[in-house]
């Protein structure tokens, strides 16, 4: 349940329920200045890449991460759903289904004959790449 969200009159309970779709976690160091300016450096030297928390549409632009305040030195933002909307994810065929090569065969038939049909009426095909065993 999420606290200190503002309440529509007539909401209840589990209207401030949700499920939480992602959550970013940021925290600073407590070394003293000097310790930690050569932490950033050697952060920055090796090239390691720290992600801002996205950007809600309730806060379009993010401020700095802790701002001049030397009293917080963690925080965390997350995305969520209302408990009552289903959750389902994002479903795109042309992305989540496997693209289908066409397979090519050579209809074989024994020696002599030109087209072989077996009792039901089926023909042999061997399948390039494969053993023909």
């Amino acid at each position: 349940e999420v606290t200190g969200l503002a309440a529509e009159p007539g909401s209840s309970r589990d209207d401030r329920r949700f499920t939480i779709t992602s959550l970013h976690h940021r925290a600073e160091n407590n070394l003293p200045k000097d310790l930690h300016e050569r932490a950033q450096a050697l952060f920055t030297e090796s090239r390691w890449a720290f992600d801002s928390p996205p950007v809600s549409l309730d806060t379009p632009k993010r401020p700095s991460v802790f701002g001049d305040s030397t009293q917080v030195r963690y925080e965390n933002t997350f995305s969520g759903v209302p408990r009552s909307m289903p959750l389902t994810p994002a479903y795109d065929t042309h992305v989540d289904l496997p693209c289908v090569h066409p397979i090519i065969g050579v209809v074989v038939t024994p020696d002599g004959e030109e087209v072989f049909c077996n009792a039901f009426g089926q023909i042999k095909v061997q399948l390039q790449g494969l053993d023909p065993k």
